[in-house]
C-alpha cells in the first residue's frame, strides 16, 4: 500500500522532474462514489482493403456490382436494429474494465464482404497520383523566404519554386495500382460500435455536498481507475436516440493533497483514490517549466526574432540540451516522412481546400502545407506527452510542438538584411581586388586576392548570414541527420561562387592587361 505522496513522487520520478523540489500541503481524505459512464452508438462502415493475391473460387464483381453491394447493405444494416441488441446484451455481463477494453478496440458487428476489379482509388485509373510533396502543383513555397516580403531572388519574387521531388511535372507513378489502373478489393460492410467514456463522482449520501477543489479527472487515468477500483454494474438501458448506455458505480476513498514546486509560481492539486493510491489526474508542472522555453519557440517560429539568426542558434542548443525536446528533434524526419506518406492521396489533399477556385496558387501552397504541419505537431505532442509522463497538459503540448515546427521550417527563412550583405560584400569584394590588382598586377597578387575572396565568403556564410554556423550546431548535436534539408547553405555558396567567379574574372584581365 503507497499513500498519496509516494504515488506523485513515483510520476515525477517517471517524467525526469527532481522532486527534491516539491513542498506537500495537508493530505485530506474524503469518502466517494465514482461512477463509469459508457455510451455506445452505432453506424454503419464501409472499408476498402486491395487484395494482392487471389484464389481460383473467388468471384469477381464488377465496379457497378460493388456499388449495389454497398449500397443495399448499408440500407440492412441501419434498418435492422436487432443486430446490435445480442452485442449490447452481451456488454452487460462483462466488467466496467473489460468494456474500457473493448472501447479502445475497434467493434464491428455482422461483417459482410464482397471482392471486386475496380478503379485504383489513389490515381482513379490515369495510372498516376498527384506528387506527395507539391500535391500536384508541381510548385513549392520557397524556403528562403516563405513566401514573405514578395519573394527574394531565390524564386525571382514569385514566393514559390519548382517542386524538386517531380520537377515540375506534378505526377508521379501510382504505387498502389503499380501504375496499372486498376486494382482488385474487398470491400467490407460493417455495423461500427462507437463509444463515448466518462468518470464522474458524487457523495455517498444524497445529503453529502463532496467538496474537492478543481478535480478534473484525466482520460489517460481511466484504465489504472478502472483496475483498481471495485466497479459494480449500477444500469444498462437503451436511449431514446438508439445508444445504449451501461453505468457502474464504485465506493472508494479519494485523497487530494496541495503542492508548490520551487521556481514556480503556482500551486497545484493532486488526487488519488483507493489503497494504492491510483492517480486520478497529473499536475501539468511542466507547463509552468517550460513556459519561457515556449515562449522563446513562438518568437523564434513567428514573433519578431523569426529573422535573426543569432536568436534560433541560441534556442535549438536549449532545445538540443532539453530531454523531452532533444528526442523530438531525433525523430523528427522520420515522423515527418511518415506524414508524408499517409497525405499522398489525391482525396487527402483536395478536399479541404483544392477544389476553390478563387484560392491563389499561394494560398493552395500554404493550405498544403498547413496539413502537413498540423498533422506533424499531433505526432509531435502525442510524443512529448507520454516522455514526460503526463506533466505537460495537452494543450500546452500542442502549443509548443506547433511552434518547434514553425521554428524548423523558418530555419531557412532569410531575411532582407542577409540579401544586403551579400550584395555589398560582393560589391566591395570586386572593387577591392580591381584595386589590389590594378596597383600590383601580378600572378601572386591574383592569388592572394582569390585567397582573400574565399576566407570572405566563409566569414560571411558564419558570422553575417550564420547559415554555416546553423549547420554546424545542428550537426554537433547530433538531431537532425540530413541538415542540407533545414539550412539553406545554397544561396551561401552560389553567391560565394559567383564572388570568386568575378574576382577570377578580374585577375585575369588585369594581369593579362598590365603585363
Amino acid at each position: 500500500m503507497r499513500n498519496i505522496k509516494e504515488a506523485l513522487l513515483s510520476l515525477l520520478a517517471a517524467g525526469k522532474f527532481d522532486s527534491s523540489r516539491v513542498a506537500f500541503g495537508p493530505i485530506n481524505k474524503k469518502e466517494i462514489v465514482l461512477v463509469f459512464k459508457s455510451t455506445w452508438t452505432f453506424d454503419v462502415d464501409s472499408k476498402d482493403v486491395v487484395i494482392r493475391r487471389l484464389i481460383e473460387s473467388d468471384e469477381l464483381l464488377s465496379s457497378e456490382e460493388l456499388s449495389a453491394f454497398a449500397r443495399d447493405n448499408t440500407y440492412a444494416l441501419l434498418k435492422d436494429k436487432k443486430l446490435k441488441r445480442p452485442f449490447c446484451v452481451d456488454l452487460e455481463s462483462k466488467s466496467a474494465k473489460e468494456v474500457f477494453d473493448i472501447c479502445n478496440r475497434i467493434n464491428r458487428i455482422a461483417p459482410r464482404s464482397a471482392r471486386g476489379r475496380c478503379n485504383c482509388p489513389d490515381c482513379h485509373g490515369s495510372t498516376k497520383t498527384n506528387c506527395p510533396n507539391c500535391s500536384g502543383y508541381g510548385k513549392i513555397l520557397c524556403p528562403s523566404c516563405q513566401g514573405r516580403d514578395n519573394g527574394c531572388t531565390r524564386c525571382r519574387h514569385t514566393g514559390y519554386i519548382v517542386c524538386p521531388s517531380c520537377r515540375g511535372e506534378r505526377k508521379l507513378p501510382c504505387s498502389k495500382c503499380k501504375s496499372t489502373g486498376s486494382v482488385i478489393i474487398e470491400r467490407q460492410i460493417s455495423l461500427l460500435a462507437n463509444t463515448h467514456n466518462v468518470i464522474e463522482y458524487e457523495g455517498v449520501s444524497k445529503n453529502d455536498k463532496v467538496d474537492i477543489p478543481g478535480l478534473h479527472i484525466d482520460n489517460f487515468c481511466f484504465d489504472s481507475i478502472l483496475n483498481n477500483c471495485d466497479f459494480k454494474l449500477a444500469d444498462a438501458e437503451f436511449k431514446q436516440d438508439n445508444s445504449f448506455l451501461l453505468t457502474y458505480k464504485a465506493t472508494t476513498e479519494i485523497s487530494y493533497v496541495k503542492l508548490s514546486v520551487h521556481g514556480i509560481d503556482n500551486v497545484f492539486n493532486f488526487y488519488t483514490v483507493g489503497a494504492n493510491a491510483i492517480p486520478l489526474n497529473i499536475p501539468p508542472i511542466f507547463d509552468y517549466e517550460y513556459a519561457l522555453l515556449k515562449h522563446d519557440l513562438t518568437e523564434a517560429a513567428v514573433g519578431k526574432t523569426m529573422t535573426l539568426m543569432s536568436k534560433k542558434i541560441e534556442l535549438f542548443r536549449d532545445l538540443a540540451k532539453n530531454p523531452f525536446f532533444n528526442s523530438l528533434l531525433t525523430g523528427y524526419e522520420a515522423d515527418y516522412n511518415g506524414i508524408t506518406k499517409r497525405l499522398i492521396s489525391d482525396k487527402a489533399f483536395s478536399e479541404p481546400y483544392m477544389d476553390k477556385a478563387n484560392f491563389t496558387m499561394r494560398t493552395k501552397l500554404e493550405s498544403m502545407v498547413a496539413t502537413r504541419k498540423d498533422d506533424l505537431s499531433d505526432v509531435l505532442a502525442n510524443k512529448l506527452v507520454s516522455h514526460t509522463r503526463h506533466l505537460v497538459s495537452d494543450d500546452f503540448a500542442k502549443e509548443s510542438c506547433m511552434s518547434l515546427v514553425e521554428f524548423i521550417i523558418h530555419l531557412k527563412y532569410r531575411s532582407r538584411f542577409s540579401f544586403r550583405m551579400w550584395n555589398l560584400a560582393t560589391l566591395t569584394i570586386w572593387v577591392v581586388s580591381f584595386l589590389y590588382l590594378f596597383f600590383s598586377p601580378h600572378a601572386f597578387s591574383a592569388v592572394i586576392s582569390i585567397f582573400i575572396t574565399v576566407i570572405c565568403c566563409v566569414i560571411m556564410s558564419y558570422y553575417v548570414t550564420q547559415n554555416l554556423k546553423l549547420s554546424e550546431v545542428i550537426s554537433s548535436s547530433r538531431t537532425l541527420h540530413e541538415v542540407s534539408k533545414f539550412t539553406d547553405l545554397n544561396y551561401d555558396v552560389i553567391r560565394s561562387f559567383i564572388t570568386l567567379m568575378g574576382v577570377i574574372l578580374i585577375d585575369i584581365v588585369l594581369v593579362w592587361a598590365m603585363n
